[in-house]
């Protein structure tokens, strides 16, 4: 991710701050600096850093050239790089419809536990597919079809409804066998968008 590049850079930084002035790098630094100072060099691996703590906040660090305490300021600076990216991408995921869903049970930016609990790669790959929308449920096909969104209604069932990701998991009584065998009953007993991403976040809970 590009996430950890821009924390291995910090760190490389702050290793050539703790650097002997004798040592080739540091060398190479100081004189990169001294040019960015003076206006001489726009284009370099220092103004890059430079660029990249300014957006995250930490000018005066930048300005000082000096951290106090390397862990700490590395855990804040690893947790804001994550702050930002998630911001971004749920900023550019809102103006996405077929996103929709998927910002609905992606709350934040981690390590998804069910890649590790459904260990039969098949359903892993098709719990993946539903997550981004990658499947044959009519709000899909009918945008490929340009039919209007209110009129992408299911027709397996009687509901005249949108047949999306909600209503195919929740509430469709064409697979309400399949509900009540693998989805516990707290998720479809007065169900609710905040049941629904409860339940893609607790894939243990499932009946596999």
């Amino acid at each position: 991710m590009i996430e950890y590049r821009k924390l291995a850079v910090v760190k490389y930084w702050i290793r050539l701050l703790e650097m002997p002035n004798e040592r080739l790098p540091k060398i190479i630094y100081n004189h990169q600096i001294s040019m960015l100072r003076t206006g001489s060099s726009i284009n370099c691996w220092v103004k890059n850093v430079q660029m990249l703590l300014e957006s995250l906040g930490f000018s005066d660090v930048w300005n000082h050239q000096y951290v106090r305490n390397t862990n700490v300021f590395c855990e804040n600076i690893k947790q804001r790089i994550f702050d930002v990216a998630q911001q971004t991408m749920f900023s550019e995921n809102q103006d996405m419809a077929r996103l929709k869903f998927y910002n609905t049970i992606k709350c934040c930016v981690q390590y998804e536990p069910f890649l590790d609990i459904l260990t039969i790669s098949k359903f892993r790959n098709i719990v993946i597919q539903f997550r981004c929308s990658s499947h044959y449920l009519l709000i899909e096909r009918g945008r490929y079809r340009n039919v209007p969104r209110q009129n992408r209604l299911c027709i397996l069932c009687q509901e005249n409804v949108i047949q999306d990701e909600y209503h195919a998991i929740i509430e469709c009584q064409f697979f309400k066998q399949e509900r009540d065998q693998f989805i516990p009953k707290y998720y479809t007993d007065r169900p609710n968008v905040f049941k629904l991403k409860m339940l893609f976040a607790q894939l243990t809970t499932l009946n596999f």
